[in-house]
């Protein structure tokens, strides 16, 4: 949404984040085209010849990589995704000029703590002492507050210093002391959360005084690979990364947002770290039929595992495929009209489903 909000023709701008789906280029951006082969590689190439004996991590390397990929193409712009946590993350040697927080909610318990109180405050370590910050999300955790107060962050949190009203045609209003937009038009991307994050990046451009006029026809067009990315149109296939019980939870809500006729597959993978039963007792409600499958990762939990804690967990009983393009082969010859399938869960299935579909 920034990226999308902050490009015109004088503005260049380069966004790096985490993972990827399908090719690692899609890392590394430049005006919403992903960075090709030559300029990763000499990134890299740059990178080893500098670093002497100094060793860097994979998302260390990454990260550097990118810098000098946008250092080299002379963007205007920059926008960093933090990977994981904050405080810490290596995205956090930046010091940027302005910071955005979407949500906080349990996730990397066992790196960032087991209260959104701890993961906050891993958070608010992205945050710069007088220079703008946006919490964009609901329940903003106590931590962050303070730790923006004890180091001179000036902080605005939605609900507090912004207001999002939404209308029942889809329309909403973004509100601020100096700035009110009404007649926003609905968004291309799915879920009430995307409407937070819209405008907490509202908020943040206006912040930066970088507010473009037409915010409302750029937020309305942008849609996102892999975020409730609808897919044909009968049998409907949507794509989500939702891995946790807060993202399934938003998945859910969008799915019966936009109910269809027949009944809602799932094929769902997801990574043994994570909050298994959570995330599948989360977007249940949404789900007529499921099926499990492995994904492209060692982390991966194994198909037939996650078939029996889906049955367990749904009390429905549940398939399961050996493969990614398996799954997708299976589901596209007998899916009906007026079904959907989701595929959902770790960028490990997703990624695999877009290439078995072709995207």
């Amino acid at each position: 949404m920034l990226a999308a909000s902050l490009r015109d023709v004088n503005t260049l701008v380069g966004t790096f984040t985490s993972p990827h789906l399908v090719r690692y280029n899609e890392r590394i951006a430049i005006d919403g085209v992903a960075a090709d082969d030559a300029a990763i590689i000499a990134a890299f190439e740059w990178l080893e010849a500098v670093r002497a004996d100094t060793p860097l991590t994979y998302f260390e390397a990454s990260t550097l990589a990118a810098l000098r990929v946008f250092e080299q193409a002379n963007v205007d712009a920059v926008i960093l995704e933090v990977g994981l946590g904050g405080r810490l993350d290596a995205v956090n040697a930046v010091h940027a000029d302005a910071m955005l927080i979407t949500s906080i909610d349990l996730d990397h318990k066992d790196w960032l703590g087991d209260t959104r109180e701890l993961i906050g405050l891993e958070k608010a370590g992205i945050l710069r002492p007088n220079r703008p910050a946006v919490f964009a999300g609901l329940d903003m955790p106590d931590s962050i507050d303070t730790y923006a107060a004890a180091n001179d962050v000036p902080l605005w949190v939605a609900g507090r210093d912004y207001q999002l009203d939404v209308a029942s045609s889809g329309k909403w209003r973004y509100r601020s002391a100096a700035v009110e937009l009404v007649d926003l038009p609905p968004l291309g991307l799915a879920g009430r959360h995307q409407l937070s994050n819209a405008a907490g990046v509202i908020a943040l451009l206006q912040r930066l005084q970088r507010l473009p006029s037409d915010i409302g026809q750029r937020l309305a067009a942008l849609t996102v690979t892999g975020r409730f990315h609808e897919v044909g149109r009968d049998p409907t296939w949507v794509l989500d990364v939702a891995h946790n019980p807060a993202a399934a939870e938003a998945l859910a809500a969008a799915l019966t947002s936009r109910p269809v006729p027949g009944k809602t597959r799932a094929l769902v993978g997801l990574l043994a770290t994570k909050d298994l039963d959570g995330t599948i007792h989360a977007v249940a409600p949404a789900i007529d039929e499921w099926y499990a499958v492995g994904g492209e990762s060692a982390a991966s939990v194994p198909a037939l595992t996650l078939a029996s804690r889906i049955a367990a967990a749904t009390t429905s009983p549940c398939g399961w495929f050996d493969t990614v393009a398996e799954a997708v082969e299976v589901l596209q010859r007998d899916a009906c009209s007026g079904e959907r399938v989701v595929v959902f869960g770790s960028f490990t299935v997703v990624g695999p489903a877009l290439r078995a579909l072709g995207l």
